[in-house]
């Protein structure tokens, strides 16, 4: 099956990859048989005092961890209104709804090339992008503690086993 894409749009953008993984190498081959090189860059494994960075210049956050997806990476994200594109596994469908706050695909059924096509029409279709930035809001709204309040709540927690 052959992929084209057509990116119609006035920004210029980069995938900035951080991290590594068994699938590394598979992302570094599919950059390069869709011929995007110039538009994807590969950091690797950074020291977590600058994964921040990454998370404050990116428009789109971006995590494929195998398990569960739903850490404080993805919250921040979503605090911050990042769009999340991410794998359906753990509890993170509970929080990622595909295409109403953000792209969330079948851990079991991946398709690279899909998330690629999908990507692609995002970026070219800002009143997409304003649905699901909205749709984040609500989502954070609804379902996020703040950070205090998730602090005394794991306290109590930590606080019951303490006392058994």
């Amino acid at each position: 099956m052959i992929y084209e894409f057509s990116c119609n749009f006035d920004t210029p953008f980069k995938l900035i990859i951080v991290g590594d993984g068994p699938k590394l190498q598979d992302l570094k081959e599919l950059v390069k048989e869709l011929n995007i090189t110039n538009l994807v860059e590969f950091k690797g494994s950074v020291p977590a005092s600058q994964v921040k960075y990454f998370l404050d210049i990116a428009d789109i956050f971006l995590s494929f961890y195998e398990g569960s997806n739903l850490g404080n990476p993805l919250l921040e994200a979503i605090r911050m209104n990042k769009l999340i594109v991410t794998l359906n596994n753990g509890t993170t469908g509970d929080y990622i709804k595909h295409q109403y706050n953000s792209l969330i695909y079948d851990e079991n059924d991946l398709n690279y090339k899909l998330i690629v096509n999908d990507l692609i029409h995002l970026i070219s279709n800002i009143k997409i992008i304003e649905k699901l930035k909205f749709n984040l809001k609500k989502t954070e709204s609804e379902k996020l503690l703040t950070w205090k309040q998730r602090f005394e709540k794991e306290l109590i927690e930590v606080n019951k086993i303490i006392k058994t």
